[in-house]
């Protein structure tokens, strides 16, 4: 009989599980002919879904919004849910990032041998904790959990997200449509954040938006969420150049499709740069009140201009918006003006990932 592995990653949006995504990979290089479920929330399933490294993928709903009264009793019956769903006996169960008490219940319920991840105030639950967690988001600590189960780290060419063929297809055709031109290079734009305070200036995503077509003859391409359409727009009525925008088109799933035909992806912390960095494209973040990481930075260069103190001052008032959201951007914080549009330029210069256009080569 096969081995059965449950991996469990709960409790996180889309950025963060594909922050995660190359350390599950490893777990099907070490264990090729095992059995692999992979638990994962509501949020990140849409980029999992159909993923051929797991034989199947079950969406949790566990830590989904619900009432606050019901919320606990609510919980502990779709945790009972999930487990019937799951079924028993894995031979190994990891709970990915920081895990909670009620997710390591449920791997031990489902697993038999052994069970891994970050304990709480229950540690019987499970056969190996490394020990405290590193922190929100912390990819060292989620390594130190392959070493507790014994898998091999991830290189740094593992991806650590997979598009299909025929999701490329629909990509190209999708581009194809608004006028990519597929002998230059593509570069991908997402502008938009829940927050003001990690928005970039319209008149500067332009300039450098211009400055790339410029130098590169790139295509430029916006991508966004349907609400984000708007501020999109007025970037793109203040650039000289034309660009391409598929705005509120894109499905995380699509989203990747999309940025695995880049060149190069440019945006603030969000989910795009997750995707970028999953798929190997370069990255550069204009990152605000948070810093992101990546399992390497072989390709990630974040620019996080916002001082120390006031980017603690902007993470307390996040606190305040419980929906985790915040669009007032008349904010002394918002539009991430220390980040200059040379800063960015010489970003983009260092990493090299664009050639420059034979015109701009040539030029004395």
């Amino acid at each position: 009989m096969s081995e059965r592995i449950l991996l469990i990653l709960d409790r996180c949006g889309p950025g963060e599980a594909l922050r995660v995504s190359p350390m599950l990979g490893a777990v099907r290089t070490a264990h090729p002919s095992a059995l692999i479920t992979l638990l994962v929330s509501e949020q990140a399933y849409p980029l999992f879904g159909g993923d051929p490294r797991f034989d199947r993928v079950v969406p949790s709903g566990l830590y989904s919004h619900g009432g606050q009264r019901l919320r606990k009793l609510r919980s502990l019956l779709t945790a009972g849910r999930l487990a019937i769903r799951l079924g028993l006996r894995y031979d190994l169960v990891i709970t990915f990032l920081w895990g909670t008490s009620l997710l390591n219940a449920i791997g031990r319920v489902t697993g038999r041998k052994r069970r891994v991840g970050y304990s709480h105030r229950f540690a019987s639950l499970l056969t190996s904790d490394p020990g405290v967690y590193g922190g929100h988001g912390d990819v060292a600590a989620n390594l130190a959990l392959l070493d507790a189960a014994g898998i091999a780290r991830p290189n740094a060419e593992s991806p650590g997200l997979v598009v299909s063929q025929s999701e490329n297809a629909s990509a190209q055709s999708l581009l194809a449509d608004r006028g990519r031109r597929p002998q230059r290079p593509m570069v991908v734009i997402h502008p938009g954040s829940d927050w003001a305070c990690q928005q970039w200036l319209a008149d500067r995503w332009a300039q450098i938006a211009d400055r790339i077509v410029d130098e590169h003859d790139a295509d430029i391409v916006f991508t966004g969420l349907p609400r984000e359409r708007k501020s999109i727009e007025q970037i793109r009525d203040r650039m000289s150049s034309t660009s391409i925008s598929i705005v509120g088109e894109t499905s995380l799933r699509r989203l990747a499709a999309v940025v695995s035909e880049a060149s190069l992806c440019v945006s603030i912390d969000s989910a795009a740069h997750d995707i970028a960095q999953a798929l190997g494209v370069p990255a550069v973040v204009l990152a605000g009140p948070t810093i992101p990481e990546a399992p390497t930075e072989r390709s990630l260069h974040m620019i996080n201009r916002t001082p120390p103190q006031n980017r603690k001052t902007i993470v307390q008032c996040q606190g305040r918006f419980p929906l985790g959201i915040c669009q007032d951007h008349t904010c002394p914080f918002a539009g991430l003006k220390n980040i200059s549009v040379d800063r960015v330029w010489d970003v983009i210069v260092q990493m090299g990932c664009l050639s420059p256009t034979p015109a701009a080569s040539t030029a004395v």
